[in-house]
């Protein structure tokens, strides 16, 4: 079997308010990371926290997948209207490793660290709708990804909410090479089955 990144999946923001941030990582190991939050440009952390229970909570999904919620709790309001930046932190193998290290094409060029703002008024909105990975067009989110990447050092530019509508996915209509690639996914990971009720199978195996 192939090697594995250590982060398969994220790190996604789950949630940003003036005193938590809630980071969403999936790892292939049980090494549990945790989060650290800056001010942008700034070389030490405003708070520095521990993989605590209540503050970085796991789950094991399968032989080779861990999920990480990591949940950063200021003391002090974080800023609004200024770009905060944060990093996710392992130790493996007695060395501390940081995300540029772990994802070096991550972050924008320019940048350190992935970052956000916390707006003061939601002014500048993106929407979006259902995604259809076989629908016969290009992937419409790739143009946030360059809006974001010409301005993620201003605050002023950046969008203040994504917000997606529709039903995001389309677990009913599923493309051949999609449902084959997810099978290759679920061996890879040796992610668990999962059982169903009331349904025509027992569980995921038998799709």
């Amino acid at each position: 079997m192939m090697c594995l990144p250590l982060i398969l999946t994220g790190p996604i923001l789950r949630r940003v308010t003036a005193t938590e941030v809630v980071v969403f990582v999936c790892t292939s190991e049980a090494i549990a990371p945790f989060l650290e939050v800056y001010q942008a440009g700034a070389e030490k952390p405003l708070e520095e926290l521990s993989s605590h229970p209540d503050r970085c909570r796991g789950l094991c999904i399968g032989e080779r997948a861990f999920v990480w919620l990591l949940h950063w709790h200021a003391t002090q309001p974080l800023p609004r209207d200024k770009v905060i930046e944060y990093d996710l932190i392992v130790t493996r193998e007695n060395r501390r490793m940081a995300l540029n290290e772990l994802l070096p094409d991550l972050c924008y060029e320019g940048a350190r660290r992935p970052s956000f703002v916390l707006h003061s008024r939601l002014e500048h909105l993106l929407h979006g709708s259902c995604c259809k990975p076989h629908f016969p067009g290009e992937d419409a989110l790739v143009q946030v990804d360059a809006l974001i990447a010409g301005s993620h050092g201003s605050a002023a530019e950046r969008p203040a909410l994504l917000m997606m509508s529709g039903d995001q996915i389309y677990a009913d209509d599923v493309a051949g090479p999609m449902l084959k690639a997810i099978h290759g996914v679920i061996d890879r990971l040796g992610l668990r089955s999962e059982y169903f009720s009331g349904a025509i199978v027992e569980n995921s195996s038998e799709l």
